[in-house]
């Protein structure tokens, strides 16, 4: 889920219904896109065939995610 999609609950709708404080969300958002950035590096990295590709392709993914 996406916070700044059109109809998207706000931050304190989404820590209110996980019982959560605003903060402690605001954190757990944070550790999960790290997570998941780390994750997604290592799975592109598993996909080229040098190190150095991993950028290109992780900018070219989001180029498409965009359109």
């Amino acid at each position: 889920m996406l916070l700044d999609e059109p109809g998207a609950p706000s931050r304190a709708e989404i820590a209110a219904q996980l019982d959560m404080t605003d903060n402690a969300l605001r954190q757990a958002l944070h550790r999960f896109r790290h997570r998941y950035q780390l994750l997604l590096r290592e799975e592109i990295s598993n996909t080229v065939a040098i190190a150095s590709d991993v950028e290109d392709e992780l900018r070219h993914l989001i180029s498409v995610l965009r359109t």
